[in-house]
């Protein structure tokens, strides 16, 4: 619909003074505190500190698109002039838009006032509260284009006088999205990402996505990079990016495979950006945190006699269950309820269970889940994900953990009277799915498998609340995590950013940590226990019973458990060849096997394998076992 420039322009401002409520004092304030204290980093930064006039050729330019909180049909516009920072601009200009009848924007066309640059800058995110802005910029030739000259330029500020006495730039964020930290005395901290200066889409990055200060700016890609400027959003007390997730961005930057380009980790973060619902966030949850599948009673009892609760004192401090009234439903009843107590341990296991949350349910007592019938649903073995992993020829992993699984299900009604406790605050009972049912674990993997349906097995893999995405590239493997997030959306299930893993193309090596810092064992328990990690993966441990054998001898009732060196470089070993990569390919049954077969005087083993396409030998499995005694005979 086309309107006279004029008439929009006095239509829109009626809309804004009715409809916009907003402190443009604070605002105002808050604008020009951050444009100051930015404005002395970019000079700073840009040669106008006499640490950089040998540079004179370093100018450039700040823009922040903003819009105004609460008020989408609003927005202006920051434009910081670095070459020139006493005379930075301040452009408060409302757009002139063409709304209807209920003041919702049609069409809209912005136009800044004519300033003395020449060249264009476009707007990212295009929705229906965005608009596309045609403003201007000066072309940047930075040569030191790093975090640290922000970092240099902050630490600059902080002993400098001329900086306000009231403000105190603290610090800059680890994420690549470089963050400062305006504080201000008796007023909000300001929180102002500085992406347009040290985090452009640069043509000459690293391969972790970090420029490089080394480089040259070739002069076609100046302006042509600036092209994509994220959205600010500016309220009374603070201006910060509009998309709020930086809560979970860190985390998840920090696992995004560094081996994949910029590029690619830029679009894995932001498929999370789009659905950042999906993640938990403690201190802005204003969810219940229960899926939307309702789940049937979980507890049924196979007779019709409960179990006798014994009065008693648990020794547990009150102020734990009052600290954990949101996991607990109290009952009040002029019934005798149900109670089922392990009477020989606490109802929080240790301190570590009582900090995360997760309590330690599985002490609700035996006799509750010798009553209970059994739920029986299949749970994948690890060998067969690892084969379905194998089978697919995956190269492109990602890896999830639901936030506290288990306490995103609802109990049923019919089941919550069965988890009830007493304790010396009164008595309780769980009203979500706990750690030590009998029947929990069947019963989330039963909800995951029909959340995800037709995507389990061909592009994801559930094993109770950890779930893999894979595919074969990582164009699918974006289009494989945009379905199962979109599942996980509906059923309205959160995950655990600090333990998410994107686009990885093999593990973690800071996992194997635990095992490559086990200590010699110094007693028969400690190396039964290694022993046992061990004999987990001996397939993939090459003439593991010839290594072990002589560590296996140290466990033997009438050995006394005294090591020697060479058994002490055995353990060493097996340490090495669990932490090492795996040497086993997967199984092509078209083509032929073969079997090597070796023995010796304490044990047998044989090797299973294949020839590939050009003709090498490649490791399918190792097996074999150490000799019994009526066994060892010469070979």
């Amino acid at each position: 619909m086309a309107r006279n420039t004029g008439d929009l322009y006095r239509k829109f401002q009626t809309f804004y003074h009715d409809y916009v409520e907003m402190n443009r004092e604070e605002t105002k304030i808050n604008a020009n505190v951050v444009r100051d204290v930015v404005g002395k980093i970019l000079g700073y930064v840009n040669g106008l500190d006499s640490r950089f006039q040998k540079e004179p050729e370093q100018v450039g330019s700040f823009h922040s698109f903003t819009k105004v909180s609460g008020a989408d049909e609003f927005d202006y516009s920051i434009l910081f002039n670095t070459g020139m920072v006493q005379s930075c601009i301040h452009v408060n200009q409302p757009a002139f838009y063409t709304v209807d009848a209920k003041h919702r924007i049609v069409s809209s066309a912005v136009q800044l006032p004519i300033l003395p640059f020449k060249y264009t800058l476009k707007t990212q995110d295009k929705g229906p509260y965005s608009v596309e802005e045609n403003g201007c910029l000066v072309p940047l030739t930075f040569k030191r284009h790093s975090r640290q000259l922000v970092q240099d330029a902050v630490d600059y500020l902080k002993k400098s006088s001329k900086i306000n006495s009231r403000v105190n730039v603290e610090h800059l964020s680890d994420s690549p999205v470089v963050t400062i930290a305006v504080k201000q005395r008796g007023r909000d901290e300001l929180n102002v990402d500085l992406a347009p200066i040290v985090n452009m889409r640069l043509p000459f990055k690293d391969e972790f996505g970090w420029p490089n200060h080394r480089a040259q700016w070739p002069a076609p890609e100046k302006i042509k990079q600036l092209k994509n400027i994220r959205v600010n959003l500016v309220t009374s007390d603070r201006l910060y990016w509009k998309l709020s997730f930086a809560i979970c961005e860190r985390e998840l930057l920090v696992d995004i495979d560094r081996d994949r380009s910029g590029t690619c980790r830029r679009r894995s973060l932001r498929i999370m950006k789009k659905l950042r619902e999906l993640f938990w966030c403690p201190d802005h949850d204003d969810r219940d945190g229960l899926t939307s599948y309702h789940l049937k009673n979980l507890l049924f009892l196979e007779c019709e006699k409960l179990p006798k609760d014994y009065q008693w004192n648990m020794k547990m401090m009150a102020e734990r269950i009052i600290g954990m009234c949101e996991q607990l439903k109290v009952h009040l009843s002029a019934m005798h309820m149900p109670q089922f107590f392990n009477r020989q341990k606490n109802l929080f296991a240790n301190k570590k269970d009582y900090k995360g949350l997760n309590l330690a349910a599985r002490n609700l007592n035996q006799k509750l889940n010798k009553v209970t019938k059994k739920a029986y649903f299949p749970i994948p073995k690890i060998e067969e994900i690892l084969d379905a992993v194998g089978y697919s020829r995956a190269k492109i992993f990602s890896s999830f953990d639901l936030a506290s699984g288990f306490h995103q299900v609802p109990l049923d009604e019919k089941s919550k009277h069965k988890t009830a406790f007493m304790t010396p605050q009164g008595q309780y009972q769980f009203k979500k799915l706990c750690f030590g049912l009998p029947n929990a674990p069947a019963t989330f993997q039963m909800l995951m498998t029909k959340v995800l349906q037709e995507l389990n097995w061909k592009i994801a893999l559930i094993y109770i609340d950890d779930l893999l995405v894979f595919s074969k590239n990582f164009d699918h493997h974006l289009q494989h995590l945009k379905l199962v997030f979109q599942k996980l959306k509906q059923a309205t299930l959160t995950l655990q950013p600090s333990k998410c893993n994107l686009a990885a193309k093999q593990v973690d090596k800071s996992k194997t940590g635990a095992v490559s810092e086990y200590p010699i064992p110094k007693a028969v328990k400690h190396l039964r226990s290694f022993l046992g990690i061990c004999n987990y993966y001996r397939k993939f441990i090459q003439n593991y019973n010839k290594i072990c054998s002589p560590l296996t001898i140290l466990l033997k009732k009438d050995v006394k458990f005294e090591k020697t060196t060479n058994q002490d470089n055995l353990f060493n070993k097996l340490k090495q060849k669990l932490t090492s990569a795996p040497i086993l390919s997967f199984p092509a049954f078209e083509k032929e096997f073969y079997l090597a077969t070796d023995a010796s005087g304490s044990a047998i083993g044989f090797v299973l394998g294949q020839k590939d396409d050009p003709g090498l030998e490649k490791v399918i499995a190792y097996a074999g076992r150490g000799l019994r005694d009526q066994e060892n005979v010469g070979i």
